[in-house]
């Protein structure tokens, strides 16, 4: 691919790349293809436990699904049944060249209505895909996408470019073939799975909520992002949005035209194409400027009107999924607005044994949360427990049912008062807040226990009176 002219500078911005111009894809040319497995992702977008079969639902529950994002169907509004046919997708376009792209997030900075801060239980990705970048194509390789959120998405070329993540999924295909056409689309339902892709909430210009996705191949212990043999690149699709001039719709889920996408180092004589990550070096001698810009050429009528184009993703959730809902009362602080943004949430079995979920997911206002339950075609009784990352100790909820409800509530009260995060309110942590006393802009670990934005004598007084505490 090519890119324009950027200047090699130590400042601490760098110009939005731009890509060469894109060439469309008849839907038609689009071949649908399935996972064949399935498996949890952390917060870092790391794989969790065993990769899983991938089955497509046994209509155990139907579901009932609603868009919370889309930049690839055609139907702004209207979701199209599992295992639609490709001709279902808008006209989708391709980079020409050897372009690469085995990450990138999208500047989501709006979910459909009634959708932010939910669960996606399904999605669609299109991909170019041709292994060994031969011509014609040639090949198998075992696939596999990683897709999930994140609640800050960085616009300024800095990086890195999201924070705040949030859990999701990996599906896998096992030696996907270029069959009919290289470019692909693949759709995966979870709804009757416990895989589910968190969503986040709160969006707005200053603090826009991202949509990420990894391709590269699964072994069965490792996720390694693909090999310069392999071309492997997203599909671009109109967002089909009230704001979008050249292809509106009615569609309110919707992004501006600024994307992430990690392929090269420019500044090489022959590009690289190293894998390296979503942070952007722009104050060294030698920026990887990854920030790219979606909008099309000119439209010749009107003049100046541009469309907006993304790497090809939609997201689902199913209105009829079970969830696990509740509120985290975060005890003995003085500014909420401080408090943590995201929350990781675990479920057990009744016994609170067996570990059967972890998901990091979006706090909502008055520090909501939503979960999915581990088993959303039948539900089960378990119990629900917040994990510690910040001062306030871990806690398990009581044994909830989830057979007989939709949604089913377990809030939790937090205790406050562990800044060295050990899991007990002892001697170390009033060590901790003595030495950093009289400290400003700092947190709940640097001593701030009650995030009054100084450390000072009510910190200790706080560990005193929570002194002997222990997380469950």
């Amino acid at each position: 691919m090519r890119y324009l002219a950027l200047a090699i500078t130590g400042l601490s911005t760098c110009a939005f790349a731009q890509h060469a111009k894109p060439i469309p894809v008849n839907p038609d040319w689009i071949e649908q293809v399935e996972p064949t497995g399935w498996m949890p992702l952390d917060s870092s977008g790391n794989p969790v436990g065993a990769l899983h079969a991938y089955q497509a639902p046994a209509n155990m529950r139907a579901a009932s699904w609603k868009y919370a994002f889309d930049s690839m169907n055609s139907q702004a509004n209207a979701l199209p049944a599992t295992g639609t046919t490709p001709s279902s997708l808008q006209s989708l376009w391709v980079i020409p060249g050897n372009y690469r792209a085995y990450m990138w997030a999208n500047d989501a900075t709006a979910f459909n209505t009634g959708t932010q801060y939910g669960l996606a239980k399904g999605a669609y990705i299109a991909f170019h895909w041709n292994p060994a970048a031969t011509n014609p194509a040639s090949g198998t390789q075992n696939f596999a996408a990683k897709i999930y959120t994140a609640r800050q998405f960085d616009g300024t070329g800095n990086g890195p470019a999201y924070g705040q993540a949030l859990s999701g999924v990996m599906v896998t295909v096992a030696n996907l073939a270029v069959g009919s056409s290289p470019y692909k689309a693949l759709p995966f339902d979870l709804s009757s799975l416990s895989g589910t892709i968190p969503l986040p909430g709160g969006m707005s210009t200053t603090n826009a909520a991202s949509i990420i996705v990894e391709l590269g191949t699964y072994t069965g212990s490792d996720f390694v992002p693909f090999n310069p043999l392999v071309v492997c690149s997203p599909l671009f699709g109109n967002m089909l949005a009230p704001g979008e001039p050249r292809f509106p719709g009615t569609n309110v889920s919707r992004s501006s035209d600024l994307y992430w996408a990690d392929d090269a180092s420019v500044f090489t004589p022959n590009p690289s194409y190293t894998f390296e990550d979503f942070t952007n070096t722009a104050q060294a001698s030698f920026p990887f400027c990854e920030l790219y810009s979606g909008d099309t050429e000119p439209d010749p009528t009107p003049a100046n009107r541009h469309g907006i184009i993304q790497p090809a993703i939609s997201l689902l959730v199913d209105q009829n999924g079970k969830e696990i809902t509740g509120t985290l009362t975060f005890l003995d602080q003085v500014d909420s607005s401080r408090l943590p943004k995201t929350a990781t949430m675990q479920v057990y079995d009744a016994t609170g044994v067996n570990l059967l979920s972890t998901q990091t997911v979006a706090l909502g206002l008055g520090q909501t949360y939503k979960i999915g339950d581990p088993s959303p075609a039948t539900g089960g009784s378990y119990v629900v427990r917040y994990v510690q990352n910040n001062t306030w100790l871990s806690k398990r909820s009581g044994v909830i049912d989830t057979t007989s409800s939709p949604s089913t509530v377990a809030n939790l009260v937090l205790t406050n008062g562990d800044p060295d995060m050990s899991q007990e309110v002892d001697a170390a942590d009033i060590d901790l807040v003595i030495a950093n006393f009289g400290m400003m802009n700092v947190d709940g670990l640097g001593g701030d226990i009650d995030l009054s934005n100084e450390v000072d004598a009510a910190d200790i007084d706080l560990v005193i009176a929570n002194f002997g505490a222990v997380g469950q």
